[in-house]
């Protein structure tokens, strides 16, 4: 089970070490930390044990990242935190967001200030809006709507937003 939380493959990963170009990134007791080439980090940067990080992937100032799993392209804001989460490939998350132990799929946005609680899980193309704050244990996915004008039975996809108060998330 631990490939399906993590799938390192470590033939294509290296370690982040002072000879990369992110000399900078501050390491406190780095272990199994993994990052494939072509990652885009600043100076700043913390990067914490048992991270993996894809390809592609870009991370802003002041961003702490602990025990997660980052995809590929991924673009990572300014001041973020990452703590146990796992995200797919072409992951946004704005400055100032946090995500706790949750698992965020393809092509999640994350606004800026929002925060993703524990244990959450967020499906392809899910947007959070800025500054909510997502209950613990939430699962939101894309929502699904049928063609009514059309005799054929084709779904369409529109994105889910997460925005506003939990009131406005019951009607």
């Amino acid at each position: 089970w631990a490939h399906w939380l993590f799938p390192i493959e470590v033939g294509q990963t290296r370690a982040f070490t002072s000879r990369t170009h992110n000399a900078g990134i501050v390491r406190r007791g780095i272990q199994d930390c993994m990052q494939d080439a072509g990652v885009s980090a600043s100076r700043s940067v913390e990067v914490g044990n048992d991270c993996q990080i894809g390809e592609g992937t870009t991370i802003g100032d002041n961003s702490k990242i602990h025990a997660s799993f980052v995809g590929k392209g991924c673009r990572i804001g300014r001041n973020v935190e990452l703590n146990c989460c796992h995200l797919l490939d072409g992951v946004n998350v704005a400055d100032g967001a946090r995500i706790h132990f949750s698992m965020l799929s393809d092509g999640v946005a994350v606004q800026e200030g929002a925060v993703v609680s524990e244990g959450c899980l967020l499906g392809s193309g899910v947007v959070v809006g800025k500054d909510h704050v997502v209950p613990a244990f939430s699962r939101v996915s894309v929502i699904r709507q049928t063609q009514e004008d059309s005799d054929s039975e084709e779904e369409l996809e529109s994105p889910a937003v997460v925005e506003g108060a939990a009131e406005e998330a019951k009607e």
